[in-house]
């Protein structure tokens, strides 16, 4: 008999140690300083571009736009129209990036997307990484080369806050934001005017609806002027041109 209640005992002791330690396993573990500077600072980022929503209020403040936006030529994806206010290079205030990405709205004007903080390697050398800068407890990508002539070698940290990225928010380049065609002039050596295959393109890549092609002789240059008259080359285009009806066509004016 007392060996059964020592039995009993012994297995309802067991039970309330358990149930008292089931609490606190479950319990979920407290989250660190690190994890709470950084939703600090995403909460200063918000804060301080959510009035950069409207495009004019970027431009006042610095933020120079960029007419051409940047696709990714590797893989998928685009930044956007980059708004770079170089008074902020080497800035990691979360409070001051960098620069201000926007894409197409479709309504005419620009819709914030994203933001990038950039920071100059201190020994411009490609092969070092000791003064690599973080930011939201995430490293900032490089060192890499500039994007433009005379812009150091630097580090990169992007953050798309107002569009979500499928790849990750701290990715250099989104898939969601892509870049709608854009006629941009054509750079041609020794023509006067777009050659066919260059006009091809041109047409494809978005040309405005009322730009027209020259007319041109087959080689993609001008028809030559009548050295007698001083109209363009071929028989219907000079009894035109005689008779006053010829006029110049329309289209972009080139040169030499």
């Amino acid at each position: 008999m007392a060996r059964r209640l020592a039995l009993v005992l012994t297995t309802t002791l067991s039970l309330a140690l358990a149930a008292v330690a089931a609490p606190a396993a479950a319990a979920p573990a407290p989250v660190g300083p690190e994890t709470g500077e950084a939703a600090s600072a995403l909460a200063a980022v918000y804060a301080a571009t959510a009035r950069f929503q409207r495009h004019e209020e970027a431009v006042k403040a610095g933020y120079v736009p960029d007419k051409y936006c940047v696709t990714n030529r590797s893989g998928p994806g685009a930044l956007g129209y980059p708004h770079f206010n170089h008074k902020l290079d080497n800035s990691v205030d979360p409070a001051h990036p960098t620069a201000l990405f926007y894409e197409d709205d479709k309504k005419g004007g620009k819709r914030l997307v994203g933001v990038q903080w950039l920071v100059y390697d201190r020994d411009q050398n490609l092969a070092t990484s000791d003064d690599r800068p973080a930011l939201f407890g995430k490293p900032f990508k490089g060192p890499q080369r500039g994007n433009f002539p005379g812009q150091p070698i630097h580090y990169a940290l992007h953050l798309w806050l107002w569009k979500k990225n499928p790849l990750g928010e701290f990715e250099t380049y989104n898939p969601a934001v892509s870049c709608r065609p854009r006629y941009r002039p054509p750079h041609t050596a020794g023509l006067r005017h777009p050659a066919p295959a260059q006009e091809r393109r041109l047409r494809a890549d978005g040309a405005p609806a009322d730009w027209a092609p020259p007319i041109r002789g087959s080689a993609g240059r001008d028809p030559p002027s009548s050295p007698r008259t001083g109209c363009p080359g071929g028989s219907r285009r000079r009894r035109r041109c005689r008779s006053g009806g010829w006029s110049p066509p329309r289209g972009p004016r080139c040169s030499r």
